[in-house]
């Protein structure tokens, strides 16, 4: 062979081979960089997919947070603030002469009805005896009132008898009880 001959084989050897090697050097680059970007990809589906999640949650838990937020209004509504005790006495004799019974209220427990309370509490009640007399729809009737008022109250130890009211008042059907007034502590 001649020496032109030899210096083109080794000339396209070396250049074959040359394309071969950059090919390959740039070939594994470019792959490396599908490999980097497809993890950056599945790490950013991961991501989304989380996020995803947290927002559902983050809905479900403004919902909640809403619902609870209206409940507590309403409960708040029921519960008399602690210098308005003597409208609900009002509404109490109101509803008395309403349904023609007579009504007798007492302060009970320590402290004229008021309970010992931590002045941090939210919540403090007053205790109050109750005595009604009347007919019995009358009696009923104002027991069915004072159920449904608007404050929240508790009812505990109730008894019912026929008896005198009083020296006036004789002959009754009496109601006696104890009731739990609720009220804010602010």
């Amino acid at each position: 062979m001649n020496a032109s001959k030899k210096k083109f084989l080794l000339n396209t050897t070396f250049a074959i081979f040359s394309v071969v090697s950059f090919s390959s050097l740039g070939l594994n680059y470019f792959m490396k960089g599908i490999e980097d970007s497809s993890a950056k990809i599945i790490e950013n589906k991961k991501s989304i997919y989380a996020l995803n999640d947290k927002n559902k949650q983050l809905v479900d838990s403004k919902k909640k947070y809403i619902e609870i937020e209206e409940m507590t209004d309403r409960a708040f509504k029921t519960i008399l603030d602690k210098n308005h005790t003597v409208d609900f006495i009002e509404e109490v004799e109101a509803a008395a002469t309403e349904n023609k019974v007579k009504l007798r209220i007492q302060t009970s427990g320590e402290k004229g009805g008021k309970v010992a309370i931590d002045e941090n509490a939210f919540i403090s009640s007053s205790d109050f005896s109750f005595v009604v007399g009347g007919t019995f729809e009358g009696v009923m009737k104002f027991l069915y009132n004072l159920e449904n008022f608007k404050y929240d109250v508790s009812m505990y130890e109730i008894n019912m008898r026929f008896g005198d009211f009083d020296q006036y008042n004789e002959d009754m059907v009496l109601l006696s009880f104890k009731l739990k007034l609720y009220q804010k502590n602010i």
